[in-house]
């Protein structure tokens, strides 16, 4: 009489098997091109960090985590990793994130340029802020080291060398950039409110509050749209900021995405440097 196969062989051999077929499967994973970016979670961290007079950007974490709570200006930014098809399909299907291609996010450039094009756009920010302050101070800002302009073979050439800025009654101290790369080109206005506070103590600007936003500046001084707005709001309200300023084209997205996250954080849309600078002075 012949035996029945019962079938036990196969499956013992394809469980023996699976550790392989499963390494082979992450292998081949890794190995596909990755031509997008997940974009998730967006955070706000404290502003003060992404400049620096003075000496190089040593024990900035502390006064980081001093801003966790209490007055702050605030820097909203999302998270950007790159991804195969198939990763990005996986996030857009289950809602952990939005999918975008790596050509809409660089714009064709690669990874280093567009880097040096972030600490630029910071650069070129945080200059039009020093001239508005200086403005109000009646002061003259020279442009010196990094200023705007500087081209992106010269600024890889340069590396992290701080940026100067001199004002007209001799005075001189660099600039630096901390983590400006961090913050991307949307975080150019909020370092740049950050900077003309500091230059302007007296306009009170902050006024003890827990203040975010988002926004590129150009040279013009104009507020440009930015990406993930609605998750850069969320992260803001639940940072605990009491008021968000936004691109005046993506205000009503930002505003949807506060009451969405609960609390009280009121949301501002402003055009311009100058306008958002006005919105937030003290009303007499």
């Amino acid at each position: 009489m012949r035996e029945k196969r019962t079938g036990l062989a196969p499956r013992a051999s394809i469980r023996r098997w699976l550790p392989a077929l499963a390494l082979a499967g992450f292998v081949a994973a890794a190995a596909l091109p990755r031509p997008y970016y997940v974009q998730t979670a967006g955070f706000a961290r404290n502003a003060a960090p992404l400049i620096q007079f003075g000496a190089a950007m040593e024990g900035r974490e502390a006064e980081a985590a001093a801003a966790a709570t209490g007055p702050a200006w605030l820097y909203t930014a999302v998270k950007l990793e790159r991804a195969s098809l198939l990763e990005a399909a996986y996030a857009e299907l289950t809602g952990r994130g939005d999918a975008l291609s790596v050509r809409s996010v660089l714009g064709g450039a690669s990874e280093e340029a567009y880097r040096i094009r972030m600490e630029e756009a910071m650069r070129q920010a945080l200059l039009l802020a020093a001239r508005a302050a200086a403005d109000e101070a009646k002061r003259e800002v020279v442009e010196a080291e990094g200023e705007a302009g500087t081209s992106e073979r010269e600024a890889e050439k340069a590396g992290s060398q701080p940026s100067g800025l001199r004002l007209a009654d001799g005075g001189r101290e660099p600039l630096w950039l901390g983590a400006a790369a961090a913050g991307g080109p949307s975080a150019g206005l909020m370092a740049a409110l950050s900077l003309y506070d500091r230059l302007t103590p007296d306009a009170e600007l902050l006024g003890g509050r827990r203040i975010a936003g988002t926004g590129t500046i150009d040279a013009a001084g104009r507020i440009g749209a930015v990406g993930g707005v609605a998750r850069k709001a969320q992260a803001a309200a639940e940072a605990g900021a009491g008021l968000f300023v936004a691109p005046k084209s993506e205000a009503g997205e930002a505003e949807k995405a506060a009451r969405r996250a609960g609390g009280r954080m009121r949301v501002v849309g402003a055009d311009t440097l100058a306008e958002a600078v006005a919105l937030l002075q003290p009303r007499p």
